[in-house]
């Protein structure tokens, strides 16, 4: 038998994204994976020393994403400002968006935070920082 080398290419259907193109929203996208994988490997962790160690591995992995996605308004990039600024001026309106006008800073800072897929927590100071909004208005 004769093994010859293949000079064909392998070529990917689209160009792969650049670390810095990657957005934070994938991290939550890989969080709610990670979380049904531990919710499957707790079904049988009983007695399974494999899917307890992996359980805290993937909690581990869960912990670094977090930490990786807190943001703040100076670490923005102009199009994740502009992006805050869009959803701000959605909430300039005469009529409450949320329907409520006691519920329209939580509404906002809500779409934000899945927006650029940070915690509430960075969301508001997000807006503190970058929309000038007061910590008394949370």
């Amino acid at each position: 038998m004769k093994i010859t080398k293949s000079t064909k290419k392998v070529t990917a259907s689209e160009p792969a994204a650049k670390k810095s193109e990657v957005k934070a929203t994938s991290y939550s996208e890989a969080q709610k994976h990670i979380k049904a994988a531990i919710d499957i490997l707790a079904s049988n962790a009983k007695n399974d020393d494999l899917a307890k160690d992996s359980i805290a591995d993937l909690g581990y992995v869960m912990l670094n994403l977090n930490a990786s996605k807190s943001i703040k308004a100076s670490k923005l990039t102009d199009e994740q400002k502009e992006k805050v600024w869009e959803i701000a001026d959605s909430y300039t309106t005469s009529n409450p968006k949320s329907g409520d006008w006691d519920n329209e800073t939580e509404a906002e800072q809500k779409e934000i935070a899945e927006a650029l897929g940070i915690s509430l927590d960075d969301a508001k100071q997000v807006m503190i920082d970058e929309l000038g909004f007061e910590e008394d208005m949370f």
